[in-house]
């Protein structure tokens, strides 16, 4: 079976059975990577839930932080609240990014593909962006978002590399694994 049907079985299972499966491969997780794991924590509800059933599996686990600046006053007292969050920050803040990078604008997607048109050496990658290629549109940058190419603006996904994965990658170091939430329809 391929991916593609095992993930269409995985979203026809009870809520049970998936929670069940969930603490089964958490479980798995552990038992290979040693329990000096933890998990990625935004304090939003997929990670909420997956911290949820971490710790019903293993209830000292810790949870990352990683505080932008940007997030909603009720996220933050949400994490400050939750036991056992370790916080961590970027090192540079959210102004900086945009001045050296640029603005993700209207999604990463979107931003990323507008990049590799303006910054690509790689002719297949830019017409990949602009036409979509021999495997059909998947890639293409979307005609109502073309405007954007020639703006003024300056556009990346780097964004969240820069503000959320590159402090997290560092502090990854001291540990064996992270569990990261995500909803099936974003992996």
């Amino acid at each position: 079976m391929n991916r593609y049907d095992k993930l269409q079985m995985y979203k026809k299972m009870d809520l049970e059975d998936k929670i069940h499966f969930s603490k089964h491969r958490i479980e798995l997780f552990l038992n290979k990577m040693g329990s000096n794991c933890v998990v990625s924590f935004s304090g939003g509800k997929d990670s909420t839930v997956l911290l949820h059933l971490c710790r019903q599996v293993k209830p000292d686990i810790k949870a990352i932080f990683v505080d932008t600046g940007l997030e909603y006053p009720e996220i933050r007292k949400f994490v400050s609240i939750t036991e056992n969050v370790e916080t961590i920050k970027p090192k540079m803040r959210f102004d900086e990014v945009l001045r050296k990078y640029g603005y993700p604008v209207i999604s990463k997607e979107v931003s990323r593909q507008i990049s590799d048109i303006r910054n690509s050496k790689s002719q297949k990658l830019i017409n990949k962006r602009l036409y979509g290629d021999e495997k059909g549109k998947c890639g293409k940058l979307s005609d109502k978002w073309k405007f954007l190419i020639n703006s003024d603006i300056k556009i990346s996904d780097k964004c969240c590399d820069v503000m959320k994965k590159r402090p997290f990658k560092k502090i990854m170091k001291n540990y064996n694994g992270v569990f990261i939430g995500t909803m099936t329809e974003d992996s």
